[in-house]
């Protein structure tokens, strides 16, 4: 048999119970015409106005007012809503029904504007009178709504959305298909965006282990349907939680009655600065006089309106000479990083003019001893909170006492590690860099991660502009993503179109939230060759797990780029757990040179427990096996018997080892709570029973490498099931 004999999730599962029944009463939503909404620019509140004035309208200054109070808060009740509205629409709701939830999500936390800053702001954990204090914020936020909305909908969905689903939460006295459809989706989103986002007391967590929180709480927290029909649309319709330009988003039309949900009350505008803005205003000016980095700030028309005396101890140039005057490159002797002359175009001042994007590179200027410097240029462009452009900044960071040594090093491999057109590294330097890399964060138990990219549709650029203009694409594109890197992360071009990115210390939201905003720039980033348009690319990011060699790594990060490709382009994809917490001591058993045993006798055998149903197992167990170049002998609904080689798992192979191969047998057992009259399977699933046993395929090959390997593959799969030993478990 075939990894076809695997179930297959081909579209999202119907819904099942009273979720079902309240969806399908509602009617199809009817299609949506496109518009385009401009929000290109880096002021946060300017950028979320085209969504929250659609959504909220003349209540938009209920939202205003939360993110003056708390900016995180507001950022997160903009993600909750739109990841809303999309699932809405997977569901065919109504576009009033829509529209409801979308608003109830925008403000079901606008009750944090009554907390007290100590404890919402507070950097550790709340103490238990702290928390409770900070529970009333749900009944605080149903007062303000109360007094000006004029939707009961909404205020219901809003009472209800910190309920839990089984009615165990004090304060709430509706239960199961009781609460509101939309106060069950915004509990549900909420979490999971407050999962996956970083908080003071930890960084987020990747998407699959925050389902597999939604499961470990389903049919108790969370509706246990729409948790089901959730995962699946995350598994098959992955959503950015950067989706200021997704069109499925943004091309939503404004609803014609959003006015009608509130009362038609005005309040004055209030000018002048607040004492928290005045005090930021004077740190920021005694931070720019006392830094050592040059910095200087020009407007629109590229006259300087600021020249710190870090630029004055650098170049030698004195203030007093350049306020107020036309910027030129050559005041400050500006020189590409090999010492050439600047075209027309090649400032980087100029570029961010132009494209509205930062940039940031090594070149030369001439210093205050009129001898040539080496520096670190960055410039970023300056808004208005309506987008309208402001001007330029310009960093100048010395670098002579860090490249000295850098250099000669660099000298000394250019040649042979470097890609000679993208000036990034290549394929073999990659490759050395990569496996380095996993076996060094694997043995600190440190977080690293890959990002794989693909230039979008690259042969069309080559075939109707021609193969220069294609060989500028990825020049610039190899250009954005060296400016994304940190020290000891590395660029590589690792064929044609595809370049790769090992960031280490870091982990999968971070990479993600990284690969979003290269993806952001590259859409703005505009190239001469091509008349000005931009191009497009699609990434692919996964974080670094137990049991993982350079190569399964690779091909899991090379699986997320094409199904970021599959799934529509211009899109970032994450897949994978990360690091786990350490596994314990796993038993296995050894080989005796002196005595012959049989070969069905287990390598290692374990039990583990997944959260997660066997049919979204079946999904993760065909990524292991794509992973780790296996396949599947044999197969039914309970049971898989997968065939890998020691060359798909040993990290490190030694001349003497020969290729062996291991047999993974695996079999699942759903385990469900007493049928106590509720309909659905789904509400009465409550964990996956996994057992794992692991052999050689001959008697001959249960030597010592074998044990290393079938121990290796055993921390892989338990990362790949989102799973625990059962062991585990039951100490929790």
């Amino acid at each position: 048999m075939t990894q076809a004999s695997l179930p297959v999730i081909d579209s999202l599962p119907p819904l099942d119970g009273p979720a079902a029944a309240e969806v399908s009463a509602r009617p199809a939503s009817t299609a949506f015409p496109a518009c385009e909404l401009g929000i290109a620019t880096p002021d946060p509140l300017a950028a979320l106005s085209p969504w929250v004035q659609a959504r909220l309208g003349m209540a938009s200054g209920l939202f205003r007012a939360l993110w003056a109070k708390h900016p995180p808060t507001a950022e997160h009740g903009r993600r909750v809503s739109q990841c809303c509205s999309r699932w809405a629409t997977n569901l065919q709701l109504a576009p009033s029904i829509r529209h409801e939830i979308e608003v109830a999500a925008l403000l079901h936390d606008v009750g944090k504007i009554a907390i007290p800053d100590r404890i919402l702001r507070k950097p550790e954990a709340l103490s238990e009178d702290e928390t409770k204090e900070m529970l009333r914020h749900r009944f605080s936020g149903l007062a303000i709504l109360s007094a000006c909305c004029l939707c009961q909908e909404i205020l219901d969905i809003v009472e209800h959305a910190g309920a839990w689903y089984d009615g165990s939460r004090a304060g709430y006295t509706k239960r199961q298909g009781d609460l509101p459809l939309g106060a069950r989706m915004i509990a549900i989103t909420d979490a999971f965006d407050a999962m996956t986002s970083n908080q003071v007391y930890r960084g987020a967590w990747p998407r699959e282990r925050a389902i597999g929180e939604l499961f470990a709480h389903a049919g108790t927290q969370f509706d246990p349907d729409l948790v089901e029909h959730f995962a699946y649309l995350q598994q098959t319709q992955p959503w950015d939680r950067s989706t200021e330009d997704d069109a499925t988003l943004l091309c939503l039309p404004v609803c014609d009655a959003v006015d009608s949900y509130w009362g038609p009350v005005q309040r004055p505008e209030t000018s002048g600065l607040s004492q928290s803005a005045w005090a930021m205003a004077n740190f920021q000016q005694q931070i720019l006089a006392s830094s050592l980095d040059a910095m200087i700030f020009l407007d629109c028309d590229l006259s300087v309106l600021y020249w710190s005396p870090g630029a004055e101890l650098l170049t030698g140039v004195k203030a007093d000479s350049m306020l107020h005057q036309h910027w030129s490159a050559e005041v400050i002797g500006l020189r590409d990083g090999k010492g050439r002359r600047l075209a027309a175009g090649e400032c980087p001042l100029s570029s961010t003019r132009a494209s509205g994007t930062p940039c940031r590179g090594r070149y030369w200027i001439r210093d205050r001893t009129g001898e040539p410097a080496t520096v670190e240029v960055h410039t970023v462009p300056v808004t208005s909170p309506d987008g309208t452009p402001l001007g330029v900044g310009l960093v100048l960071h010395d670098l002579r006492t860090e490249t000295s040594l850098e250099e000669r090093v660099q000298s000394l491999h250019a040649r042979a590690t470097r890609d000679p057109l993208t000036d990034v590294a290549n394929r073999t330097e990659f490759d050395r860099i990569h496996a380095e890399v996993v076996a060094t964060h694997l043995a600190r138990s440190a977080p690293c991660s890959l990002i794989m990219c693909d230039i979008d549709r690259f042969k069309q650029i080559n075939d109707v502009h021609g193969h220069q203009a294609g060989d500028e694409a990825l020049i610039q594109f190899a250009a954005l993503l060296r400016r994304s890197c940190r020290d000891g992360d590395l660029v590589a071009r690792y064929g044609g179109e595809e370049f790769a990115l090992v960031c280490v210390d870091c982990d999968n939201p971070s990479a993600t939230a990284r690969a979003e905003r290269i993806r952001t720039d590259l859409t703005r980033l505009a190239l001469p060759s091509l008349g000005g348009r931009n191009i497009a690319a699609s990434f692919g990011v996964t974080e670094l797990q137990r049991g993982d060699t350079p190569e399964s790594m690779l091909r899991r990060a090379d699986r997320a780029l094409l199904t970021a490709k599959e799934t529509g382009r211009n899109r970032v994809v994450q897949l994978g757990v990360g690091l786990s917490p350490a596994e314990p001591q796993v038993t296995v058993r050894k080989w005796f040179p002196w005595g012959r045993r049989p070969a069905s006798v287990d390598l290692l055998s374990r039990q583990l427990v997944s959260l997660v149903p066997r049919n979204l197992l079946a999904e993760k167990v065909r990524g292991f096996l794509a992973d780790h170049g296996g396949e599947i002998v044999a197969a039914d609904e309970l049971t898989a018997v997968m065939k890998i080689t020691s060359q798909q798992v040993s990290s490190i192979r030694r001349s003497s080892d020969r290729p062996v191969t291991l047999l993974i047998h695996l079999t699942f057992q759903e385990q469900r709570a007493p049928d106590d009259g509720i309909e659905t399977e789904a509400k009465r699933f409550r964990k996956t029973l996994v057992h794992v046993a692991i052999r050689a395929e001959r008697a001959r090959d249960r030597r010592g490498n074998a044990v290393e390997s079938a121990t290796r593959l055993y921390a892989s799969l338990k990362s790949y099931l989102m799973a625990s030993a059962e062991d585990e478990v039951s100490q929790v």
